[in-house]
């Protein structure tokens, strides 16, 4: 029989293979951001600029802090101009988990509570849903496992009647 080695071992076939996916990971957020920001360019002031300002801040959480509350905030004040709530209230969900990412608790909480509550008078249920469950990841952090409990188990309620009422809506 005839062998062929290679040196090449299952542990660098699997690193090999894990830098491929993270470089293409990478390269498809950019692609991402990229067309976030082309969004942002091309239509100035409408809510799809509004989600593309949430979706930016969501993107740069956690590597640009900085950036993402700059977005964050862009995407509050076009909001509160084009009077879009779901807009507002994405946007500050997105901007409270900066300022979770940072250590500033108070003021991530203090967000959350606050914008759930309007999200639960306009009646947007999966927005309360996404405010809980980063309350739940607050108390989580803190190892609070009593409150990340409670609102995790409230928000996965929220999001059964979000998809209850995404049926009603559809009939």
């Amino acid at each position: 029989t005839f062998k062929i080695t290679t040196g090449f071992s299952m542990k660098h076939y699997f690193l090999l293979m894990f830098f491929f996916f993270a470089a293409a990971g990478i390269s498809g957020q950019s692609h991402k951001i990229d067309s976030l920001k082309q969004i942002i360019r091309l239509h100035r002031s409408d809510t799809a600029t509004c989600m593309a300002y949430a979706n930016l801040c969501r993107s740069y959480e956690r590597s640009y802090p900085d950036s993402a509350l700059y977005f964050g905030q862009e995407g509050m004040k076009l909001s509160k101009k084009l009077h879009y709530q779901r807009g507002e209230i994405q946007n500050a969900i997105y901007i409270s988990r900066v300022y979770d990412k940072i250590g500033n608790f108070t003021t991530s909480m203090q967000l959350l509570v606050e914008y759930k509550e309007r999200a639960e008078k306009i009646g947007d249920y999966s927005l309360v849903a996404s405010a809980l469950s980063n309350l739940g990841w607050i108390y989580s952090s803190q190892g609070d496992l009593k409150n990340e409990l409670s609102y995790f188990r409230q928000s996965r309620s929220e999001e059964h009647t979000s998809e209850l009422q995404s049926r009603v809506d559809i009939s």
